[in-house]
């Protein structure tokens, strides 16, 4: 390749400083990552090729001038940062995020930044697989399940003694009925939710 043409590729102009070339490989490099376009093998293969042409670009505007084994090096070893990122991602409605380990994933799961159709990448098995399939991750799930019952129980409940303590007319007994069945519909989901997580 060139060398005008390895400017270009990496939008610089001739002579620009080592640190325009490392600006211009990194934000490069984290538009054409492979990992963004995982939904499509298309665009992915198009994806690899255009970064494989970054880094060969890169690498010859460096060579190029003096220092190159230095700055060569020290190069290779932001790659190789880079490129460590972590095994474990998730997924869910239709955002993607890496993640070092399961006790992180196990975190999010705790703060609800992860709901019930989320899907986890599990580098052992080498597949996405369902976050319900993770006896540890549904545990906390079915908690939160019990917490959120349980609160909207209690806001039924509490309303429908509200309107009975403030209008004790035939359609506000009524609501406050209609109140009460639904309360009592999230405590019977609270109680099935909490029988299953004490069984596991």
């Amino acid at each position: 390749m060139r060398l005008d043409e390895c400017y270009r590729l990496l939008e610089l102009q001739p002579g620009a400083s080592a640190e325009e070339l490392k600006r211009a490989h990194r934000d490069l490099t984290k538009v054409w990552h492979p990992d963004r376009f995982g939904h499509d093998t298309t665009l992915r293969r198009k994806a690899e090729e255009k970064l494989k042409a970054i880094n060969e670009a890169y690498e010859t505007i460096l060579a190029s001038g003096p220092g190159q084994y230095r700055r060569h090096q020290q190069h290779r070893e932001e790659r190789k940062e880079e490129n460590e990122a972590p095994a474990w991602r998730v997924r869910w409605r239709g955002h993607e995020a890496h993640a070092a380990n399961l006790p992180d994933i196990v975190t999010l799961v705790e703060r609800g930044a992860l709901g019930e159709d989320a899907e986890i990448y599990d580098p052992a098995a080498a597949r996405w697989i369902p976050l319900t399939e993770f006896p540890e991750l549904l545990a906390i799930l079915q908690r939160r399940r019990v917490r959120r019952n349980r609160g909207y129980a209690l806001t039924c409940a509490a309303i429908a003694i509200f309107i009975l303590l403030r209008r004790p007319t035939p359609a506000g007994l009524v609501i406050a009925l209609v109140l009460f069945a639904v309360a009592f519909v999230f405590i019977t989901r609270m109680r099935i939710t909490g029988t299953d997580t004490s069984r596991q």
